[in-house]
């Protein structure tokens, strides 16, 4: 808490002058409010460096309800999902792996020593103002240093106050309701102190049965099934979230957030033949809280300074009834925490070029009886010297991370120190200036450490784990052109190859919480994204936009040539994936129409028949419309998911929910 008490001292100088908090200066007329529905570039190419990015007045117009639902439609993603609102969802871009994914949340990371993967149904979408992917490394090198150790990275970004002129709160109240016993209300509350302080505070509540039907099948007879309802796959989450945000005329600015999430629910097991109800009793509780505070200042016309700060507490109580030992059940609590400094130092002459500095500091520690060695604890170091250069058609840009982990584990004297410095280039070119045409190509080496579940977890750790290394390289190219039918079409094309040496691999066994790890030592993944936007207006009051999608994989375990899976493709991970939108405004009036596409993939190491899982397809739509009553804004919205009806698995045994229907109410004022 001292580092956040120095840096509000930072921020609040005194004789600070006023400045209203992302609004214009004030003019001698009144602007409107005017929201812009539909418009969203998913596919955005700043100097050619492909960033994917989806924006709140675009999903908020689709059947989407969680941050994994929106990232499904994301270019070379496979979201891992368990089923139902409560099941586990991770996303692994690449094929990569979700550990090889940086997640921040309003800049900073997110983290999870514990197993080292992000469940990313914690993350409603009702609060956030974009979703943006990259791919290697952002655009932004002026960051947190821990944010350039990942092979991607996933930002996510909370709604900040704003207000039109002489308005001091807005206030936003949606409820959801629907299938499974769906209820979902929040509220976001925003509110201007003065011209230079406004503070927000965000409330969800969600809770479902989870109780979908399906069928289950014994053996290849069609005949043989019985009708189902899924177990123990309620939720019931509460998520609190007051925020502070401070600006001055000088371009200094500040944020305070503090966060607090607890949910119950219940871990749905494997569908087992004549035995689903035994292996659907496990519960899980969570509760995460953390205060994170930024500051960014500029020192001088040329310097500019970062400072970030986070605090995180996880509480996990796991429980399994059935468990078979001499208590009768299984009980078990995780207690993780995490202390975090940053801070990076800019420099930029010019809009040539500009120079970063960065380092970052964390400690990580996880209590629980279940690991096989005393209160182990993780410090990190992070330090990175990143660069950019624009000159003419070309661009360039790379940095260099040094990381150094110093691992206490307790009593036990072996413990783990481990350093190293990792390589990152990008280079884009507009071969001619007069079209928004690019050419690109990145190389990125990166590593990840195992998480604390990998090494030390009692039933399934392995304290001899080194680290995963990877090495990614891409070449792709982009165009945008403004045909005479629509107002843009973008084009994107990516071909990468990536290596992945060391990987760790885990998959989960008796239920989502106990998992077995696997070490394939090596994975060749080579690949091909394809994507196109098209928008079209097709007078002034209406407007189409077509998003689809395309990724071909091969990633093949090339660990052991005398292994019977030695160039298979690795579990759950199909050859051929695709999505694609259809959005139409017309008034007040806005329809969609997705589809998502998984080609065949395999539940185990070995590709054979018993292992082959069928391709399936998901479609929903969705229909809003929004007007005003009494000067309150007002959205009505219909929402149908998985449309035909058809019963699909992206894990084997997790059966996904057929179909369901959702309405929504949302007033603003």
């Amino acid at each position: 808490m001292l580092s956040i008490a120095l840096i509000l001292a930072a921020v609040l100088p005194a004789g600070a002058e006023s400045h209203a908090l992302t609004e214009p200066v004030a003019q001698e007329f009144a602007i409107e409010e005017i929201t812009v529905l539909g418009k969203e570039s998913e596919a955005k190419e700043p100097n050619g460096k492909l960033v994917q990015t989806m924006d709140s007045s675009f999903f908020q117009t689709l059947p989407f309800l969680q941050a994994a639902d929106a990232l499904k439609f994301f270019s070379g993603v496979s979201v891992k999902d368990y089923g139902g609102l409560g099941g586990l969802k991770t996303i692994s871009v690449r094929s990569l792996g979700a550990h090889h994914t940086a997640l921040s949340y309003d800049g900073l990371p997110v983290t999870d020593v514990q197993n080292g993967q992000i469940d990313l149904g914690r993350f409603a979408l009702d609060a956030l103002e974009s979703i943006s992917l990259n791919t290697g490394q952002t655009e932004d090198i002026f960051q947190p240093a821990r944010l350039f150790a990942s092979a991607g990275l996933l930002q996510l970004q909370s709604l900040k106050p704003r207000f039109v002129r002489d308005k001091k709160q807005n206030l936003s109240l949606r409820l959801q309701s629907g299938s499974f016993g769906l209820l979902n209300p929040s509220l976001l509350l925003q509110h201007k102190i003065n011209h230079q302080h406004s503070l927000s505070l965000y409330v969800y509540y969600l809770q479902s049965r989870g109780d979908y039907p399906y069928l289950m099948h014994y053996g290849s007879d069609e005949d043989l099934v019985s009708r189902e309802r899924r177990l123990n796959s309620d939720i019931s989450q509460l998520r609190i979230e007051p925020s502070w945000y401070w600006r001055n005329t000088k371009g200094s600015e500040a944020t305070v957030k503090l966060y607090y999430n607890q949910s119950e629910r219940g871990l749905p097991g494997a569908g087992i033949f004549y035995n689903t109800e035994n292996y659907s009793n496990q519960r899980l509780w969570d509760r995460n809280a953390f205060v994170q505070g930024q500051y960014k200042s500029l020192l001088h016309p040329h310097w500019s300074l970062r400072l970030n700060t986070k605090i995180n507490s996880n509480l996990t109580r796991y429980l399994d009834p059935a468990y078979l030992s001499s208590d009768g059940r299984d009980e078990t609590e995780y207690r993780q925490a995490e202390s975090y400094l940053s801070g990076a130092l800019q420099y930029k002459p010019g809009s040539v070029y500009s120079l970063v500095f960065s380092q970052d500091l964390s400690l990580q520690e996880l209590l629980s009886d279940e690991v096989i060695t005393g209160r182990p604890r993780r410090l990190s170091f992070y330090t990175v010297l990143a660069g950019k250069v624009s000159a003419g058609a070309w661009h360039l840009s790379g940095n260099l991370l040094l990381s150094r982990i110093i691992e206490e584990t307790g009593a036990d004297p072996k413990g783990l120190a481990y350093s190293k410095l990792t390589p990152s280039l990008s280079v884009s070119l507009r071969p001619l200036i007069e079209y928004r045409w690019y050419l690109r190509a990145f190389y990125k080496s990166i590593f990840r450490m195992p998480s604390f579940n990998d090494l030390y977890y009692g039933r399934i750790g392995n304290p001899d784990l080194i680290p995963e290394n990877t090495r990614q390289l891409n070449f792709g190219t982009s165009l945008s052109i403004t045909p005479p039918f629509g107002r843009e079409l973008n084009l994107n094309l990516d071909v990468y190859a990536n290596r992945v040496e060391n990987k760790i691999v885990a998959y989960p066994t008796q239920n989502v919480f106990v998992w077995t790890m696997l070490n394939l030592g090596e994975v060749s993944i080579k690949g091909l994204d394809l994507s196109l936007d098209w928008d079209c207006s097709l007078n002034k009051d209406i407007t189409l936009a077509l998003k689809a999608r395309y990724t071909l994989q091969s990633v093949l375990n090339v660990t052991d040539p005398e292994s019977r899976a030695y160039g298979h493709q690795i579990p759950y991970t199909p050859k051929h994936s695709g999505s694609g939108i259809v959005f139409l405004q017309a008034y007040d009036w806005q329809f969609s129409y997705n589809l998502l596409y998984s080609g065949i993939r395999y539940s185990g190491f070995e590709n054979y028949a018993l292992n082959r899982m069928p391709a399936y397809t998901d479609q929903g739509i969705s229909l809003i419309r929004s007007f005003t009553l009494a000067r309150t804004k007002m959205t009505l919205g219909a929402e149908v998911l998985n449309l035909t009806g058809k019963q699909y698995e992206i894990i084997r045994n997790y059966p996904m929910p057929g179909r369901s229907f959702r309405a929504k109410i949302i007033f603003n004022w």
